[in-house]
């Protein structure tokens, strides 16, 4: 089967018989499977990883196949057991075009492996023979993983160190080094001439900047600039993992105390005397979860060991709320203060119109509908409000074209134009929803019409891969990895400073999507037996089946 005609009368089949779904599956977790870091297997950082931006030109490929070079021979990069790699660029809109962007890193964080292997849980290996399973060992994995960024009681983004010049323990990425900081302030005078300060915003970053550099204002030094606090984002989808876990895998078990939760309802949008400028379109003293947790109140640079609050001020992210409210409704806990807030400020937004304007951890706005349908469609979210706002945001996302901000808000990259990221968060948030919601609202046949031609999409942009990496063109199937590349899926407080990418965690939405696509998930809206695809060995190759 050629790559061209990879899609082809989904409507007239069985969704789950048709061959072209079926080798994308099984060839997506072929992939996963081999990008999960473990210490016994080497990882070749590919010239492609550097590429963020996809250029074809000759330069852009010679440059990234330099600094895949640099990455694999020269520079001792570090991995983290059971996570799965991003890549973060730097100032990827400033500067000479040529050198666009101003750095990329190999980058391991804590929302990269959370939120890929949770497509991970939508498969049942129990009929495959117990040396071809490997799912239950991927997600113990994962979980591992998970908690490597655990800090104190909580969970941070990077990992902990410790400042033996200060005696405090401090969070920093392990493969971004300091210096590109350094640099990056010692060069601020001749920015002007590489155009390094011209994005939105820089004017911020260069006060932060300052302000850290200031030994007046901070004596610790440029650590602070990594040195965040632990977050509501991360804490809630390490807490997640571990119920699913506990939940659906028999062989390990992951304690969850109520206590974990109630971090979230010491750091809420009440009675504030910062606001930051991001949540301009929010109502004012919501009651909903804040993203960082340390007292903004504080000075900045007090008590390093518990963070540094970026800008100094704290803010709402809509989809770090929808992730809490999908933990604790996952727990079984919804009488937390700030949950109704919580979900009265979602049900504002829908209402109103208005969730693609704040999202400011997530430059693609539709990871709000993603987040909150997954919220209430895996988690179980139950509301009143719910039967009203549901209808509201599906016609939303059938009549409207959301693709990232809307046009005030110029700091957004411009998206890869295949969209693949877009698609896929459009297409598990509509099959969340249901088709329940499709007949009240009358738009039965825009729904079916559009989460066809999703994966239609989807499908006819695959890349195939071997086990070495390098890119295939061929018609064979057969032992290889089906893999998305990736679009902006998350970026630093000021977008345009940083943007990470992960093939892997594209991957692995796109595969959540099609695989609940498979499924018919959107005709089965019970939660009591969450609907799994069977893993099959057929021809001595993985499938999968009902």
């Amino acid at each position: 089967m050629s790559l061209e005609s990879t899609y082809h009368s989904l409507k007239n089949n069985s969704r789950i018989e048709n061959k072209a779904l079926k080798n994308a599956i099984s060839g997506a977790l072929n992939y996963l499977k081999a990008t999960q870091f473990c210490p016994s297997k080497k990882y070749f950082i590919s010239s492609g990883n550097f590429n963020v931006k996809d250029d074809k030109d000759l330069f852009s490929k010679i440059l990234s196949k330099t600094r895949s070079y640099f990455g694999n021979y020269i520079i001792t990069q570090k991995h983290i057991s059971g996570s799965w790699p991003s890549f973060v660029s730097f100032l990827q809109e400033s500067g000479l075009k040529r050198i666009q962007p101003f750095f990329v890193a190999l980058d391991y964080n804590h929302f990269t492996t959370v939120s890929t292997a949770y497509s991970l849980f939508l498969f049942d290996e129990g009929t495959l023979p117990e040396d071809k399973k490997f799912i239950g060992k991927m997600l113990e994995n994962a979980l591992d993983g998970s908690n490597k960024f655990k800090n104190g009681s909580e969970y941070n983004f990077w990992i902990s160190n410790y400042n033996k010049e200060f005696k405090y323990n401090y969070i920093a990425p392990i493969n971004i080094p300091l210096w590109i900081v350094n640099f990056r302030k010692s060069v601020n005078k001749l920015a002007q001439i590489f155009g390094f300060n011209s994005f939105h915003e820089s004017e911020i970053i260069q006060e932060w900047v300052d302000k850290v550099y200031d030994t007046r204002e901070n004596k610790y030094g440029s650590k602070a600039i990594f040195n965040i606090p632990n977050d509501a984002d991360d804490t809630s989808l390490a807490l997640a993992l571990q119920i699913k876990f506990q939940k659906e895998c028999s062989n390990k078990e992951a304690f969850i105390s109520a206590e974990n939760f109630k971090v979230f309802s010491n750091y809420r949008d009440l009675d504030r005397k910062k606001t930051d400028s991001h949540n301009k379109h929010l109502p004012k003293n919501t009651g909903a979860f804040l993203t960082w947790f340390k007292d903004e109140n504080l000075n900045v640079f007090s008590s390093p060991g518990d963070g540094v609050l970026p800008l100094g001020v704290n803010n709402i992210d809509l989809v770090v709320n929808c992730n809490v409210l999908f933990a604790l409704a996952s727990a079984g806990i919804q009488t937390l203060a700030g949950f109704k807030e919580s979900l009265e400020l979602v049900s504002t937004v829908i209402t109103e119109n208005i969730w693609n304007k704040s999202c400011l951890y997530y430059p693609e706005s539709l990871w709000f509908p993603y987040a909150f349908s997954r919220a209430v469609r895996d988690g179980g979210l139950q509301a009143p409000c719910i039967d009203s706002t549901l209808p509201l945001l599906l016609r939303q996302l059938l009549e409207n074209n959301f693709h990232g901000r809307d046009a005030e808000n110029p700091e957004i990259i411009k998206s890869n134009d295949k969209k693949i990221l877009a698609t896929a968060l459009k297409l598990t948030a509509l099959l969340n929803i249901g088709e329940k919601y499709a007949e009240i609202i009358g738009l039965k046949k825009e729904f079916s019409e559009t989460i066809d031609s999703s994966v239609e999409h989807l499908l006819n942009h695959m890349k195939v891969t071997d086990r070495s990496g390098e890119f295939k063109k061929r018609d064979n199937f057969k032992n290889f990895q089906i893999f998305w590349k990736s679009d902006v899926l998350f970026s630093s407080s000021v977008q345009q400073l940083a943007y990470w990418y992960s093939d892997a965690l594209t991957t692995s939405l796109v595969l959540e999507s099609l695989t609940k696509y498979a499924l018919e998930y959107e005709s089965n809206l019970i939660l009591k037996e969450p609907k799994q695809l069977k893993l099959v060995i057929k021809n001595n190759q993985l499938s999968v089946a009902l």
